[in-house]
């Protein structure tokens, strides 16, 4: 696209997941169900369905990130299903993360703690809170610090994406003595509401105002996010998933991140940007 073509929210809004696919993507056909775990193929799913190219690609982009800062990562594939109503036929596509709970493993879920704290629906993230309710958890306190450590990363990967929605989806992940973030992160509204025109671009950036001041190391992770090369981790998804990501939609991500280097990193002499290693 040309240098000065303006590329929209709306633009990349319009597209379907179908422009992403090409002959062997791999999808798997799957039973309609309302259920979000269900196993296909013996083997168990988180399934997500997906309404935009936007929320699949930032599913993908989450994932890699936490990979990137040490989090880990859950097998994702593509699947769809067909749902038939009298003579209606509507065609559905989903994210199925595989093997998201272990059976060896036990899982709390901070939302529970979280029951008490008034959030209102506009305001899906407070980052605050979570660390609050990590101190009221029975954990010991060396696992306390790890997971704050945990999320710290997850939250600067939500101010690198914008990321809207991050309240009761943090789930706990104890497997014997051992505590970690179970690997079900959820990036479906990222990147979508973001402007360089406003100094508070997004919930979670308006947290990092505050978190910056007590945990520190936010923005030593934040520095590393913004020193890959945005276009080096689309490519490396259109490699691993084998679909071809529309330039219209590579040049409507590298704007935005952009957009958040700016405001977070304001010295640009400090920045390189590396390619993206597992």
């Amino acid at each position: 696209m040309g240098k000065n073509v303006q590329v929209s929210l709306v633009d990349i809004m319009n597209l379907s997941v179908t422009d992403l696919l090409q002959p062997n993507t791999k999808v798997i056909e799957i039973p309609y169900s309302m259920d979000i775990t269900r196993e296909v193929n013996q083997q168990l799913h988180y399934i997500k369905e997906i309404g935009s190219i936007l929320e699949l690609l930032n599913e993908l982009i989450g994932d890699e990130l936490a990979v990137f800062l040490g989090l880990g990562n859950s097998t994702k594939v593509f699947g769809k299903s067909c749902y038939e109503w009298f003579s209606y036929i509507n065609h559905s596509y989903y994210i199925m993360s595989h093997n998201v709970k272990k059976e060896n493993c036990e899982y709390t879920d901070t939302n529970e703690a979280l029951r008490n704290v008034f959030l209102p629906m506009f305001l899906c993230y407070d980052s605050i809170s979570y660390l609050e309710t990590l101190e009221t958890l029975d954990i010991p306190l060396q696992s306390i610090e790890q997971l704050k450590e945990q999320l710290l990363k997850l939250f600067a990967i939500d101010i690198y994406m914008y990321q809207q929605d991050r309240f009761g989806n943090v789930i706990i992940e104890k497997e014997q003595d051992n505590y970690q973030l179970a690997t079900i992160y959820d990036f479906e509204y990222a990147f979508c509401n973001c402007s360089i025109d406003d100094p508070i671009l997004s919930i979670p950036f308006t947290d990092y105002q505050i978190l910056k001041e007590s945990y520190p190391t936010i923005t030593c992770y934040l520095n590393k996010l913004y020193q890959l090369n945005p276009m080096f981790i689309l490519q490396h998804i259109e490699t691993k998933y084998q679909i071809r990501i529309p330039s219209i939609v590579k040049e409507y991500y590298q704007k935005q991140i952009n957009i958040g280097k700016e405001k977070i990193i304001p010295d640009k002499s400090v920045v390189k940007e590396k390619s993206l290693r597992f």
